[in-house]
């Protein structure tokens, strides 16, 4: 099963979606967290603390959500 999309942790909740060529190009990321198929990045010099695991669950939750409310319209 491939990944449906990635996202790079801007911290304080802010997640943003990057391209495939985003993530081929660090070297080194902090931490990955990959929630059914969507991929967050850090790219901070640290692990995910677990209220961020959480702010990811929650976005990635939202944006299952609301992709599915799109496709059954």
């Amino acid at each position: 099963m491939s990944l449906l999309s990635y996202y790079q942790y801007l911290g304080k909740g802010k997640i943003r979606p990057v391209d495939i060529d985003t993530i081929r190009g660090l070297s080194n990321p902090s931490a990955i967290c990959t929630v059914q198929q969507h991929m967050v990045i850090n790219t901070f010099n640290k692990s995910f603390t677990l209220e961020e695991v959480k702010e990811i669950v929650e976005f990635v939750t939202k944006k299952i959500e609301k992709d599915e409310h799109k496709s059954s319209n």
